[in-house]
């Protein structure tokens, strides 16, 4: 089981992956702020329940021109079955083109493109 969520803005920021359950690790205490989704059975991922993950790349990015640190806005999943599914710090809705965002985590599957505020 691998759980994603994120680093709200500060100190640190960006997603964060790991290799266990949201609740009791990645998430203590505070559960008024915190939405979990099963999605075993949503259309895009029932697909990808019986493949492996083949590959996670983590797309660090510069934090600010300048600056000396990196985020982590964007991590790539690649499946055995060759699709591809993009986890982004991004919000938007069904038709409508993607947009940052440093609160919200938006799922791409085998997109055709990626949004241009992730291409540069």
């Amino acid at each position: 089981m691998f759980s994603v969520g994120w680093v709200r803005p500060g100190h640190l920021e960006g997603l964060d992956i790991r290799n266990k359950k949201l609740l009791g690790s990645m998430v203590d205490g505070d559960y008024d702020n915190v939405a979990v989704w099963d999605v075993t059975t949503r259309s895009h991922w029932s697909g990808l329940i019986s493949q492996r993950v083949s590959e996670v790349l983590l797309r660090y990015a510069q934090w600010a021109p300048g600056e000396p640190g990196l985020w982590l806005p964007r991590l790539t999943l690649r499946f055995s079955g060759g699709n591809v599914v993009e986890v982004l710090l991004g919000e938007g809705s069904a038709g409508q083109p993607v947009q940052a965002s440093a609160t919200n985590v938006a799922v791409l599957f085998d997109p055709p493109e990626l949004p241009p505020w992730l291409k540069s």
